[in-house]
């Protein structure tokens, strides 16, 4: 009997591999699959971060664009009135006559009226009436 039982133990572990091998290999394919469906869905939830960027990127970039030129508008005006002022010196006389001008306006706290409007000093001038308070 001995030499039979070695025979059936030899084949029970023949069978035990050969299960643990087809088991190892349906395994290696169900992983290869996930896998493969996992960089996929990488790939498209990249697709999807890129075109989300590239529509906030345009999106910002407007509004930079936009105020950029707002700004630059503003700085021609600017430099506009002031080659207005330099050149006609009947305006500049003209111009002493308003709040804001002349010696007066060289003093800490006093805004030409001209630049009132402007967000910038509108936000210095709140400043101020907060400190003199």
């Amino acid at each position: 009997m001995s030499f039979i039982s070695m025979f059936e133990n030899l084949y029970d572990q023949i069978e035990s591999v050969n299960r643990l091998r087809s088991t190892l290999e349906e395994q290696i394919r169900k992983s290869t699959a996930l896998l493969q469906t996992l960089q996929a869905s990488g790939q498209m939830i990249e697709g999807l971060v890129r075109s989300h960027f590239r529509e906030m990127q345009a999106q910002y970039g407007e509004k930079f664009g936009k105020a950029l030129t707002d700004l630059n508008r503003r700085l021609i005006d600017v430099e506009e009135s002031h080659r207005r002022l330099t050149n006609n010196p009947q305006e500049i006389s003209r111009m002493k006559d308003f709040k804001g001008f002349g010696p007066l306006s060289a003093q800490p706290g006093n805004v030409p009226q001209t630049f009132l409007n402007s967000p910038v000093d509108s936000h210095h001038n709140q400043q101020n009436m907060i400190c003199q308070e």
